[in-house]
Parts: C-alpha cells; structure tokens; sequence
C-alpha cells in the first residue's frame, strides 16, 4: 500500500472513530467526507440571511450625497422592510459619509417614511 492510500484509510478510520464517540456521547453532528460519506445525524440546511437587503430597493445614498447641513429629507420605506431596516442602513452609510452624530433620522409611521436631517 502506498503511503497516499495509508494517510487516506488513516484519515477516514479517524473520522469514523470519532463520528462514533461523539454519537455515544448522544451529539447531534454531520461530517461529510471529501468523497462524499457522511456521518451523523444532524440535518444540514442552507443559512438564512440575518437581515433583510435593502440595497438596490431604495436610493438612498444619492439623496444622502445631496444632503446639506440643516436639510431634511424623507425617504420612503419600500414594502415588505421595517422602517427600523431602513433606518439602520441609511444611518451606518451617513455615517461612513459625514461621520457619527452628522444626522438624525426618525420613522414617521402615518406617511411610512424616513425623516433625514443633517446636523453637521
């Protein structure tokens, strides 16, 4: 046997040793093996995405270009984001672009818009 085939069986008898010890210890796991064996019984899915996109469902980095100190601009919330959603990106892009503390914003829930004001 070649010394390829050895570090191969060595690697898959490793796997196989602790894929048992971990299911005696009662784990829920899933290994897959480069060839495509698979150990344990841990159903893997696909990530969910942490938060909501919503770049490119509205322009809001146009109108915070634009902004001047002392102006207020209301940007609407598109349908299916939280006005909190679009708050948070519209304040972490003012941010990278005036710096902390450079504006204020607020949801106005009767117009389902975001109120802008530049501070600074």
């Amino acid at each position: 046997m070649s010394i390829i085939g050895t570090t191969v069986s060595l690697k898959k008898a490793t796997i196989k040793k602790y894929a048992r010890h971990l299911a005696a210890l009662g784990c829920t796991f899933k290994v897959i093996e480069d060839d495509g064996t698979e150990h344990g019984t841990l159903v893997a899915t696909a990530p969910t995405k942490g938060r909501a996109d919503v770049i490119g469902r509205i322009d809001y980095k146009t109108a915070l270009a634009k902004l001047a100190v002392g102006e207020l601009i209301e940007l609407p919330i598109p349908e299916g984001l939280t006005g909190v959603t679009v708050q948070s990106t519209v304040s972490a892009c003012a941010n990278a672009m005036y710096g902390a503390g450079a504006i204020t914003s607020s949801v106005n829930r009767k117009t389902n818009r975001l109120e802008v004001l530049r501070l600074q």
